[in-house]
């Protein structure tokens, strides 16, 4: 086999499982072997250092994936195809990152999640059985369970999990959809969705705010 990097066994960390603080796994930096190209990242050089990996069986020798900077791939997760894991990104469990996505700064993905060309950003969480296609998360957003979301925008700490299908949708404003499907929709203003079936809706819950005046002095 062509080896596009190998392990640097002299330069590890011991990191303490985010998801059991009892165990601690072995992470490598990596050294590319040779010059390729990456579409959405730019140019590796041969003898480039790159991220961290626990063993070969978490970043593919096959294509122009990567992980970068003081991204972290390990349990059984694997980078595939142009996938790339840069800055302080963590992707660990059964994942399985492939196509040209894209996860950065300081998101997390878990479990047994599935990421095809999206991007996950920022303190961003998916985990469980999601499964992610053309997706873009950011701003504490969150995708669990057995969620199924394509082409989609999320940000501001808006959810999707339960059984939930989602497609052509833009959540904002902590938004969640915790069931049934939505699709060519926006849900902005702390809209939850639960069940059913919602399609081309522009939904938004105002929020109200109860201020009571009193007549005390402020004392200093």
């Amino acid at each position: 086999m062509d080896k596009k990097y190998q392990l640097l066994k002299s330069d590890y960390i011991d990191l303490v499982h985010p998801d059991n603080k009892q165990k601690t796994v072995r992470l490598y930096r990596i050294i590319s072997l040779k010059d390729f190209y990456i579409p959405q990242f730019g140019q590796i050089k041969y003898s480039e250092i790159g991220g961290y990996v626990q063993s070969e069986d978490n970043l593919s020798h096959d294509g122009n994936c990567w992980v970068t900077h003081n991204g972290k791939v390990f349990d059984n997760a694997i980078i595939m195809e142009d996938a790339v894991v840069k800055d302080d990104a963590a992707v660990y469990g059964h994942a399985e990152i492939k196509g040209s996505s894209k996860i950065k700064n300081l998101a997390r993905v878990r479990g047994n999640s599935k990421i095809i060309d999206s991007v996950i950003s920022d303190k961003t969480d998916v985990k469980g059985n999601a499964y992610l296609y053309a997706v873009i998360m950011k701003n504490a957003s969150m995708i669990y369970e057995n969620a199924k979301v394509e082409n989609c925008i999320l940000y501001d700490g808006t959810m999707i999990h339960g059984d939930s299908k989602v497609n052509e949708c833009i959540l904002k404003d902590v938004s969640e959809i915790r069931g049934g499907e939505v699709i060519y929709s926006t849900l902005t203003g702390r809209h939850t969705i639960t069940e059913g079936f919602v399609k081309n809706e522009t939904l938004h819950t105002e929020i109200v705010l109860e201020v009571t005046s009193g007549t005390g002095e402020m004392r200093r």
